[in-house]
Parts: structure tokens; C-alpha cells; sequence
């Protein structure tokens, strides 16, 4: 598939992330939007367009990415990376975001249901998500969790997931907590196909603050409403 229609597909399916209306919004500067309140949070998400960054901007380092998109409003600042795919399975390979700049009280808990809702559901070839299916595994961050998909002797997917806390070096500029979803299919294996959420990966990109102390959050165990 060229790059160009590679590129189409892609900014279609950005639309179940709202806001994604073709590719002139792509080419608007991405600038922070003050909304009236109040407003719901899934007309938010509906309303406020995806722009394009450059690959310097884009929060964690990752040689597969192909275009990386940003939108920000209500103390959050989203990104979505779309990764190559080399599979010919259904779907799109691709990092999700989202750095929350609160404190306190306001800090949002972690809820999976919440997350894979922001992502349009729950991506092919998985068909749902639950914290009682997912798997662990640990890097010198700390604790990642994902789901795995086999398809034949060399095709592996995972949808995988974690948190950045508090302090965190890796965060972007003023943002509190960061939480990451990945999926990714690969002609490989599963441990290939986590590669775009481990420790290596994260906050080599121009956007981290570069400040404080590394520390991860089991996503699963994050604050209290």
C-alpha cells in the first residue's frame, strides 16, 4: 500500500478519536484551546481537531513512526503515532497518549474501560479489553500491562498499557501522569511487538520535561477518584 493511501486510511479511522475532518486539519498550527464550560467530556473529544507535529515533538522515541498528531483542551494534551505495519492483518498500528496537566484531587484515576473507549474500542484483532485478561511484565520503569493475539507461526500482536506518575522525568512539560496505549502487530514476537512501550522507548523525544525522578505507576492501581 503506498504512503499516501496508507496515510488516507489512517485519518479516517482518527475519526472514531473525534475531531478529524480531513487533511487540512492536519496542517493547522497545534495550539492549546480554551473551551467554555461546561462541557462534557465526549463532546470535547468530539470537537477539538487532531494537528500535525513534527518528529522531535512526538513524547517517546520510536524509529516505526510514521506521522505523529496532537490536540489539546481541559488540563490534557493528546498524541496518536501511527506505526508501520508489515502484517496483512485488519487494523492499524499505533501509540495513544494522553498527559493530563492536574494536581491533587483532580488527578484522574486510571480506568481501563475509559482508556480503551478514548482509543475507539477496542482495536482488531482484539475484541474486547479486561483488567482480569491482561498480562505483566517489568522494565526499569517499572510494571507495563498487555494483551496478546497469535495469528499462525510468525505474526504477533499485543495491546499494550501503562502509566507514567508523578514526577516523572519522562512527562511531558507540566503534566502530572501520562497514560500510553499500544497496538502493535509484527512479523515477530510478542517480545517484538512490546518494544514501542519499554523503558527504552519512552522520553528520548524533545517534548519530555528532561526534570525529576523516574517513576512509573501500575496503571491498575492508580489514585482515587
Amino acid at each position: 500500500m503506498s504512503t499516501d493511501r496508507w496515510l488516507a486510511r489512517f485519518l479516517g479511522r482518527l475519526r472514531h478519536w473525534g475531531g478529524v475532518s480531513g487533511l487540512s486539519v492536519v496542517m493547522m498550527a497545534c495550539v492549546p484551546l480554551s473551551l467554555p464550560n461546561p462541557l462534557a467530556k465526549a463532546t470535547l473529544e468530539e470537537s477539538v481537531p487532531f494537528a500535525q507535529i513534527a518528529a522531535p515533538a512526538i513524547w517517546i522515541s520510536q524509529p516505526a513512526a510514521l506521522l505523529g498528531l496532537q490536540r489539546s483542551f481541559a488540563g490534557e494534551t493528546e498524541q496518536i503515532v501511527a506505526l508501520s505495519n508489515d502484517t496483512t492483518l485488519p487494523g492499524d498500528n499505533f501509540i495513544l497518549m494522553v498527559a493530563y496537566v492536574r494536581k491533587g484531587e483532580d488527578l484522574p484515576a486510571f480506568r481501563l474501560e475509559e482508556f480503551v473507549r478514548r482509543a475507539g474500542g477496542a482495536p482488531a484483532p482484539f475484541s474486547k479489553v479486561s483488567d482480569r485478561d491482561l498480562r505483566s511484565g517489568s522494565d526499569s520503569l517499572g510494571t507495563f500491562f498487555w494483551l496478546e493475539y497469535r495469528s499462525g507461526a510468525s505474526t504477533n500482536c499485543v495491546l499494550a498499557i501503562r502509566r507514567l506518575g508523578l514526577g516523572s522525568r519522562i512527562l511531558p512539560a507540566q503534566s502530572s501522569v501520562m497514560d500510553v496505549m499500544v497496538r502493535n502487530c509484527v512479523l515477530g514476537t510478542i517480545d517484538q511487538a512490546l518494544d514501542p512501550i519499554r523503558d527504552d522507548r519512552m522520553g528520548f523525544g524533545t517534548g519530555s520535561s528532561g526534570g525529576g525522578a523516574t517513576r512509573l505507576l501500575s496503571p491498575l492501581a492508580g489514585p482515587s477518584p
